[in-house]
């Protein structure tokens, strides 16, 4: 019997592993294949819709209490919103940019990974609506447009478990939504002291600078009185004023405005009905007084 030199032992040992991890990997392939999840190239948002838009909630769930949630809506050229935090009762200029990036981010067409095909998937992925968090889409007479709901993150993947309300399926998207399913008002709202909807980008350099701080949901006494009370007139003739208080290491501002002629009667309606309330800081106020000196 012929004896195989080393350089031939090895030769057909690999040979052999080579063979094993072959075997190895046509074996699982089938397996491999039925769990990669089907694909589509699809908006969460039909683009067509986009200009039907008039209002938007966004809707997140507490474990305490009931969900909390903020309505957008459009007063032709702005946003004004509101939130269950204030029952509704304070509203607020928008930062309308925001509110654009989230209508670009949900209409825009990306890969989705079918991970669910009916109702009995919700649960595990976090999209049953007690859980989720949810964006609505509504038309001028209230009529829904689209709704989505939000679930578990893949840690893995880092894909965010998404459905919409007309549909049972359940997909994973890349997670770059996160940053919208959010109740906070002061996300939502115009940062400025003085709000875009109000002075069309009137201000002075200084002016475009100075931003507020959160949204406040308090109302002074009636013996108390503001330390100061500031007039601002913009070139596009509106009007703010502003009453300021002073708490503890703050300062609360409580805007009013008069909306320039040039609005049209849905845009004063807007304009008149803002009755929010903003924080600033002692720096902010002390750089704002002297942006008006």
């Amino acid at each position: 019997m012929r004896k195989l030199n080393t350089q031939q032992g090895i030769f057909i040992f690999y040979l052999f592993d080579i063979i094993l991890l072959l075997i190895f990997i046509l074996a699982f392939l089938p397996f491999s294949k039925k769990n990669i999840p089907q694909t589509q190239e699809s908006a969460l948002l039909n683009p067509n819709y986009i200009d039907q838009i008039a209002s938007i909630t966004i809707i997140t769930p507490s474990q305490d209490e009931e969900n909390q949630s903020v309505i957008l809506t459009k007063y032709d050229s702005f946003w004004l919103g509101t939130d269950s935090t204030s029952q509704k009762k304070y509203y607020w200029p928008c930062d309308s940019s925001i509110i654009d990036n989230l209508i670009k981010e949900t209409s825009k067409i990306r890969t989705m990974y079918l991970v669910g095909k009916g109702v009995s998937s919700w649960k595990s992925l976090g999209v049953e609506e007690k859980e989720a968090k949810c964006i609505e889409f509504r038309n001028e007479v209230g009529g829904l447009i689209s709704s989505l709901y939000f679930g578990l993150e893949d840690s893995l993947t880092q894909r965010i478990s998404v459905r919409s309300g007309a549909n049972q399926a359940v997909y994973q998207i890349a997670n770059e939504i996160h940053l919208y399913l959010t109740a906070s008002s002061s996300f939502w709202s115009d940062p400025y002291i003085y709000p875009q909807c109000v002075t069309e980008y009137s201000r002075t350099e200084s002016e475009q600078f100075l931003r507020h701080g959160l949204l406040q949901n308090i109302s002074p006494a009636s013996h108390i009185k503001p330390i100061k009370n500031i007039t601002k007139n913009f070139d596009n003739k509106s009007k703010v004023l502003l009453s300021i208080y002073s708490k503890d290491d703050v300062y609360i501002v409580i805007p009013s405005f008069e909306p320039p002629p040039s609005y049209s009667e849905r845009e004063k309606l807007g304009i008149e009905s803002i009755n929010y309330r903003y924080s600033i800081s002692k720096w902010t106020y002390e750089r704002f007084l002297e942006s008006i000196d």
